[in-house]
């Protein structure tokens, strides 16, 4: 019965791919394109892996054992997942995406140059302190962070949390250099640091987000909607450097540079192909399916998204702030040791309301995915408006792992800082925007249009010539006539 619905399962995905591949608006740049490949790797290859090798390792971990009921459902509850976000998504989102970089907009990048430079010297101390505070924890609960045992989450009992999460703002202010720089050489050279600094100190996840806001701006800045073949040749070498660093939680990075860490025991047990807990969500699923409501009696009705308004309040400032979600139906750690779970958009869904919460809340984040995709390719698309959207695809990947509001608000905190502070300069610098060069540029063609109407005719009939500066002269000298 359970292959049979493997079965199921893989021409579900192929077929609701395959319409999505043939529908005019698919393209790396749909949110639908990024939940497909989460899904597709997560719900659909991870299920036919663990049948195949009998993973084991999270059971263990978790100290549960999914029946066959819980099995079944687990599939069921990824696919209505899938089906609610794809509906909502191609609704919402349903225009083709359009490229509006022209001449113009690369004169408008070529101005944001030096407001970029300020900005990266002005983030740059955050991002290296933030990032050399985790090498001090090693990856591990030591120092200012302690788990609490009742609820599995990880509390900052001193300093600031803020200041030790803010390496998150090179996952876009490194790509942005690169962009700027053109994708030559030594402008990729801050993201690499920057990927394997990341790799070192055990977080993995904003790496993933850093090569697909890499990838985003790369495919913009080359008209592109998909990836050349030799560009999946370069993605999937990183896919197994990154599983190979993972697999030690960067033990290795750190090695290489003489340091002595502490190893992840959970991931190094894991004997399998993609058996570890990063992309465990399969079993977390299943782990919520088999508790809720069977041993909790209760689901929790969408109150944990009241955390978003206890979160952003330091500890320091309030040393009773609730662990994690201020209002609970009943805590997962007394039903097993869940324990670095991530929920998933359909295992959030189905602990606040079963399958009708899978249905709600993925097809909720479908239409607000979609809505800001239309906004954007309906917009001006100006380097700083790219730039931000590039940015909120790159948050995606996580936040369909984790399915929960806080993180998608504290990756944007962060994340979406650099534009913050990039605008700001650019504004106080007063660097002129792609908008100026069409508006300056559509003057002096009127004003050419004008007195070349009103000069005398020659005597074969012609108007006599007049020199004008057209759209072309308002640009910068190096992109009047850019190389091809």
């Amino acid at each position: 019965m359970y292959v049979a619905l493997l079965a199921l399962n893989v021409v579900l995905f192929a077929l609701l791919t395959g319409f999505y591949l043939r529908s005019k608006v698919s393209s790396l740049y749909h949110p639908l394109s990024i939940y497909l490949a989460f899904h597709g790797i997560v719900f659909v290859l991870r299920p036919i892996l663990s049948w195949y090798y009998g993973y084991q390792l999270i059971y263990k971990l978790y100290q549960f054992a999914p029946d066959a009921y819980v099995k079944s459902m687990a599939l069921v509850a990824a696919n209505i997942g899938l089906f609610s976000f794809a509906a909502a998504s191609l609704r919402w989102g349903r225009e083709p995406f359009r490229n509006r970089s022209d001449r113009f907009a690369a004169a408008e990048l070529q101005a944001l140059a030096k407001p970029l430079w300020i900005t990266v010297l002005l983030l740059f101390p955050l991002i290296a302190l933030s990032l050399r505070s985790y090498w001090k924890l090693r990856g591990v609960d030591v120092d200012t962070l302690v788990l609490d045992p009742a609820t599995g989450t990880t509390i900052n009992t001193a300093g600031n949390g803020y200041l030790q999460a803010a390496y998150c703002m090179g996952v876009a202010l490194f790509p942005l250099i690169a962009w700027i720089g053109r994708f030559r050489w030594w402008s990729l050279i801050p993201a690499f640091v920057f990927a394997v600094a990341q790799a070192g100190s055990g977080l993995r996840s904003p790496i993933v987000s850093e090569l697909l806001c890499l990838c985003g701006l790369f495919l913009y800045a080359r008209g592109r909607k998909w990836f050349e073949p030799r560009t999946l040749v370069i993605l999937l070498g990183a896919a197994f450097a990154f599983n190979a660093v993972g697999a030690d939680r960067g033990e290795s990075v750190r090695a290489l540079l003489g340091e002595k860490p502490t190893v992840n025991l959970a991931e190094v047990q894991a004997s399998a192909p993609l058996e570890g807990m990063d992309l465990g969500n399969l079993e977390f699923l299943e782990f919520l399916i088999d508790k809720i409501p069977r041993a909790t009696g209760s689901y929790e009705y969408f109150v944990d998204n009241l955390q978003v308004f206890t979160e952003p309040i330091p500890r320091v400032l309030w040393k009773d702030k609730p662990v994690g979600q201020p209002i609970r139906f009943f805590y997962l750690f007394d039903y097993g040791f869940p324990i670095g779970m991530t929920r998933s958009l359909p295992g959030e869904g189905w602990t606040q309301l079963g399958l009708a919460g899978v249905a709600i809340w993925c097809g909720l984040w479908g239409a607000i995915c979609g809505w800001i995709y239309s906004c954007y390719v309906r917009s001006g698309q100006s380097a700083i408006q790219t730039a931000y959207y590039m940015t909120f695809l790159a948050m995606l990947i996580v936040f369909y792992r984790d399915g929960l509001l806080t993180t998608m608000l504290r990756q944007g905190l962060f994340f979406l800082m650099p534009m913050l502070v990039w605008g700001l300069m650019a504004k106080l610098l007063g660097s002129a925007r792609a908008a100026d060069f069409r508006r300056l540029a559509a003057s002096k063609f009127a004003r050419r249009e004008r007195l070349q109407a009103a000069a005398p005719a020659l005597p074969g009939g012609a108007p006599e010539p007049v020199s004008a500066a057209g759209p072309a002269r308002v640009l910068p000298r190096s992109l009047r006539h850019p190389r091809r």
